[in-house]
């Protein structure tokens, strides 16, 4: 499992978040949560009746709340409403909790998805394919501003889960005995402390390399261990 580790799925209506995210979270060994689905069980309602009963502004206050409690959790991958954070508050909230990814795919695509359940969708029950427009029309500068963009257009759920994996540099490797992660992004090195924290592990640590990549990286990882409050040892081997 990866401890400590918030994945918030995000993106228009259709682009996958439910699915890959069921996928992600196994790759992972996280807890999956589907934000809908909460609302659902703890409203005993569906989203289509509380729409009918409260309105848009109804279901947001719900959503908001069910959202704020999933923010406290340890670890897990939230997939989210199309339009759960378009609230400034809950935007800033879950970006201070975890990573957020944003899920597109081009119009025919998502609607396409989406056709099946039509009648699940309160903001599209109308035209299917124009509401979608419109609503992409209304929240594109809005979905565009999240830094990390994932395109699922054509792919499967799988390819999509990984590429997701692959934009936030994150892998759960298993295999004999107890997996481990793999991390694999620009300054990732620089995280070290804060990832060693996230598992809530106690120092002091030891940092292993050999002749040849110890004068390239090891200052640098020892470092990242005591801005963390670390007590960093160091073990350098011959190489090869």
């Amino acid at each position: 499992m990866v401890a400590g580790m918030k994945i918030f799925l995000y993106g228009p209506p259709g682009s996958g978040k439910s699915t890959c995210g069921r996928l992600l979270a196994e790759s992972l060994e996280l807890p999956f949560i589907d934000l809908d689905r909460e609302i659902e069980a703890s409203s005993g309602q569906t989203i289509a009746e509380i729409f009918d009963a409260e309105g848009e502004a109804g279901f947001r206050s719900r959503e908001k709340r069910q959202l704020m409690q999933q923010v406290e959790r340890r670890e897990g991958v939230i997939a989210l409403g199309g339009g759960a954070l378009l609230d400034e508050e809950s935007r800033r909230r879950v970006q201070a909790a975890g990573q957020v990814v944003c899920l597109m795919a081009v119009l025919a695509g998502l609607a396409g998805r989406l056709e099946a359940e039509a009648g699940k969708r309160p903001l599209l029950m109308e035209d299917l394919r124009s509401g979608l427009e419109a609503l992409l029309g209304r929240r594109a500068g809005h979905y565009a501003s999240f830094p990390i963009q994932v395109d699922t257009t054509g792919l499967t759920a799988d390819q999509a889960a990984w590429e997701i994996q692959i934009a936030l540099g994150h892998f759960r490797l298993t295999g004999m005995g107890e997996g481990y992660d793999l991390i694999i992004r620009n300054g990732a090195l620089d995280e070290l402390g804060s990832l060693l924290q996230q598992r809530n592990l106690k120092g002091p640590a030891a940092i292993v390399s050999d002749e040849h990549v110890a004068p390239l990286y090891l200052a640098r990882a020892r470092s990242a261990l005591e801005a963390a409050g670390y007590a960093a040892g160091e073990i350098v081997l011959p190489a090869g």
